[in-house]
């Protein structure tokens, strides 16, 4: 019988499972398969591409895939499409990713090739573990949410009918909600929150169980193992073959606790075996726009959100603040009526320690409806474009605009007419204006902090001598009413002394005068 370990083991593995970025080649330059072979890379071209694009193909780092580019797209906006003659997508391979600084990697080829970078177009973080932070087990928490024990807050779809995506070895696994029967009830590996359109999708499964069918991942169990997370163990079992109905002995490696690993062979009932578990987030290109809870700022994620181990991390707690936040589940009884608790006053379930975050962001998709399709984008530029044509009928054009304008609408007004364009882009521009301002006086780097300290001394310098020559400006205006007001005094002075050495202030008309001058003594 495999032996499972209970020790807690908080260690934790940060990783990218993901990336791919939307760029621009160079004008005039051909990128293709063979333009990277003149230059001395092994290619891997693939004989047919995707839906998007005509070409797709893989430079190889040795013997290994380094990246994956898609270019030469169907669909040109000069033809009422929706990319640029240069568009392709560019996408590490999933070992690069778990390779020091994959960021840095694919900032440099596109900067050394002279492709234009345009946006990422998906990024995956995971996290791998055997325990969460408040001790709970992530196999405890799948069968307790499978059983109605704990609800999930703010992404509650589940998606039974998904896989990870990762086609490197040709093996789709999937991670929608499934487990299996055992004799004390069904036990859960693997469910995944978020509609297959959604921009952002959470999952949590059994990697472990998962790498058992890709055994060529080996590098992620390495990665393990440099982490702390586990050791490994090579092993030998009884195989029944199912064909043959044979049984043989076979060898392959686990993943054991962690200072238990021996150097020989040993059963596979000895090993004190550990299961390692994934909470990972998928962002496509609209997931990318965050909401600042503290002022309402959005801020648009890029690749610098990745490029550093504190990044990735921060990165991933910020996600799990708000995607992956769990309650206790708590039931209110109304005569008959069974009911499910307001949220808001559920317990809490904390898995993960996030108060060393300076600040917490929640995902926010722009607008409720879904994106257009391909084939609605494509049907939309050339409504559009027949709505201009000069040639054809007012009336005819019309009809066109109007159909474009009732397809935008169902795609939260993805199209809008010049007229209303001009304006918006103006506030465009303000906003833009806005988010350059806030970053210049909130830096996120050392390099950022080191520049916005030296502007502010500048700032300072500047203002503090404007603000000293101002005050003496100030100072001289004011002693110059002050010398003025004294020589007023002095004049009325020498007048009154004039009157009483004439001993001409007699009258009441008199005294009221040199309260006027004076006011009252009293």
């Amino acid at each position: 019988m495999q032996q499972l370990i209970t020790t807690p083991n908080k260690v934790k593995c940060i990783n990218l499972d993901w990336l791919s970025v939307y760029c621009l080649e160079p004008k005039g330059v051909v990128m293709n398969a063979a333009y990277f072979k003149a230059l001395g890379w092994t290619v891997e071209e693939r004989e047919y591409g995707t839906n998007q694009y005509r070409e797709k193909f893989t430079l190889m780092n040795g013997r290994h895939p380094f990246l994956e580019i898609e270019r030469n797209p169907y669909s040109l906006k000069q033809n009422g499409g929706i990319f640029e003659p240069e568009s392709c997508h560019i996408r590490l391979a999933n070992r690069t990713l778990y390779q020091p600084q994959p960021v840095q990697q694919l900032t440099n080829f596109i900067i050394k090739y002279g492709y234009e970078y345009k946006g990422i177009s998906r990024v995956d973080v995971c996290c791998d573990l055997t325990i969460f932070d408040n001790g709970m087990k992530p196999q405890d928490l799948a069968n307790k949410y499978m059983k109605d024990k704990i609800w999930k807050v703010h992404q509650s779809k589940i998606d039974a009918h998904s896989s990870d995506g990762d086609d490197t070895w040709r093996i789709k696994v999937h991670l929608g909600a499934h487990g299996k029967e055992t004799k004390t009830g069904r036990t859960w590996n693997s469910l995944k929150w978020g509609s297959p359109k959604s921009a952002l999708s959470t999952k949590l499964y059994n990697k472990t169980y998962e790498l058992e069918t890709n055994t060529g991942k080996f590098y992620i169990k390495d990665t393990w193992v440099k982490a702390g997370l586990c050791d490994l163990q090579k092993v030998r079992y009884e195989y029944r073959n199912p064909k043959t109905k044979e049984t043989e002995i076979r060898t392959k490696q686990v993943c054991v606790v962690p200072g238990t690993s021996v150097d020989q062979e040993i059963p596979i009932e000895g090993a004190k075996m550990i299961d390692i578990w994934r909470v990972e987030f998928s962002m496509n290109s609209e997931g990318r726009k965050w909401i600042d809870l503290g002022d309402n700022h959005v801020v648009d994620l890029s690749l610098n959100a990745f490029d550093n181990l504190d990044s990735l991390a921060a990165t991933f707690y910020t996600c799990s603040e708000w995607l992956f936040c769990f309650i206790y589940a708590k039931w209110i009884t109304k005569g008959p009526t069974r009911l499910k608790e307001r949220t808001n006053r559920c317990k809490k379930l904390q898995l993960f320690n996030t108060k060393f975050l300076h600040s917490h962001f929640k995902p926010k998709r722009l607008t409720e409806t879904e994106d257009p399709s391909r084939t609605e984008k494509i049907m939309m530029y050339r409504l559009i474009n027949k709505s201009k044509d000069k040639n054809l009928s007012e009336e005819y054009r019309e009809a066109c605009r109007q159909v474009a304008l009732e397809i935008s609408k169902e795609h939260g007004d993805w199209w809008v007419p010049d007229e209303m364009y001009n304006g918006r882009m103006v506030n465009h521009s303000l906003e833009r204006q806005r988010v350059k301002e806030y970053k210049e006086d909130h830096p996120q780097t050392v390099e950022q902090f080191r520049k916005w300290a030296e502007y502010q001394s500048e700032i300072t310098a500047e203002f503090s001598k404007a603000k000293i020559d101002k005050y003496i400006d100030v100072r001289k205006k004011l002693n110059n009413q002050i010398e003025k007001q004294i020589e007023k005094y002095k004049d009325e002075i020498r007048k009154l002394y004039e009157r009483i050495r004439r001993n001409e202030i007699q009258t009441q008309k008199d005294v009221n005068e040199l309260h006027n001058i004076f006011g009252d003594p009293f």
